[in-house]
């Protein structure tokens, strides 16, 4: 039996910070307080990496009227652990190598390392990716398949268990009516 547990990567971390070993810029999260968070667990999620530019944890769908926002597609070129442009705000690109690594990678590879080790023993750790209207950025299958490659560099990267995906307002974008919404879930990349 698993019982999971989230780890949000705004709570306990030191944020900005390049004195740390493997730089922090994405956040590195404190030792103590993360490893007594996880001890009821066997597994854990690391929340959130996603798919939009400008993050906003009260838009809760797309649309002009508040608390929907606006939808733009995804770009297809970064999985974002911050809002775009800020330094090293994606976690994975086309470009990103195990020699390479983002510091978003050395954050999350940190957390996955740190769960291995729990004094009560090993823990999974896996990489959420959605929230915030994600699912409707993808708009293509194509861009599903390019999410689906970045995604598994990133868990190549980070040596994560897996990614587990937190797609919400899975209707909200008008390409993916009927049937084809669920076309893109079921591809791979």
């Amino acid at each position: 039996m698993e019982l999971l547990g989230y780890i949000e990567n705004w709570v306990n971390v030191k944020w900005w910070d390049n004195d740390v070993p493997g730089n922090c810029l994405m956040g590195c999260m404190e030792p103590g307080p993360y490893l007594s968070s996880i001890a009821p667990y066997s597994s854990v999620n690391y929340g959130f990496a996603f798919l939009v530019q400008h993050p906003n944890p009260d838009q809760v769908g797309c649309g002009t009227n508040a608390p929907a926002g606006p939808c733009p597609v995804w770009d297809g070129e970064n999985i974002y652990l911050a809002e775009a442009g800020m330094q090293g705000s994606h976690l994975v690109d086309g470009t990103t190598t195990v020699e390479g690594s983002s510091p978003g990678g050395v954050a999350i590879a940190e957390v996955v390392r740190m769960a291995r080790q729990h004094p009560n023993g090993p823990k999974r750790a896996k990489i959420t990716l959605g929230g915030w209207s994600d699912y409707a950025r993808l708009a293509t299958v194509g861009n599903a398949q390019k999410a689906a490659k970045l995604m598994a560099k990133a868990v190549q990267v980070t040596f994560a268990d897996g990614v587990d995906l937190d797609f919400e307002h899975m209707t909200d974008f008008d390409t993916f009516a009927g049937d084809r919404e669920f076309e893109v879930r079921g591809r791979g990349g």
